[in-house]
């Protein structure tokens, strides 16, 4: 798994152990040590907190093994397109936010409209 990965290159960058990044991160020392070692794929709410951590797009700790949504963030046709692809379930309650969290990613200078209530 891609999550493991970066996670063990983040950290020798760091000089942090798994312990370390663990609490830095927020997320029991259990549940990191199984990301760490590639058991599972962090849910939305750890790979935001990974995301957090090492300053990295949330988007390199969401699963592609899931079954992907397309999304197309880009206007015009296919050929001119920016496109993606969000791995994540599509009962997700959280799939609103991490489609905002990678449009904007790809997007930065993109103006949300405001949500109503």
């Amino acid at each position: 798994m891609v999550s493991s990965i970066i996670i063990e290159e983040e950290n020798k960058k760091r000089k942090w152990t798994v312990e370390e990044a663990a609490e830095l991160a927020k997320i029991d020392i259990s549940e990191f040590k199984a990301l760490a070692l590639g058991e599972r794929d962090p849910s939305y709410e750890e790979a935001n907190k990974l995301s957090a951590l090492y300053n990295l797009p949330i988007a390199l700790f969401v699963s592609s093994s899931k079954q992907p949504i397309y999304v197309n963030t880009g206007t015009g046709t296919y050929n001119n397109s920016v496109n993606c692809y969000i791995g994540t379930y599509s009962g997700d309650s959280s799939l609103k936010d991490l489609v905002k969290d990678l449009i904007s990613t790809i997007k930065p200078d993109i103006v949300w409209p405001k949500e109503e209530k």
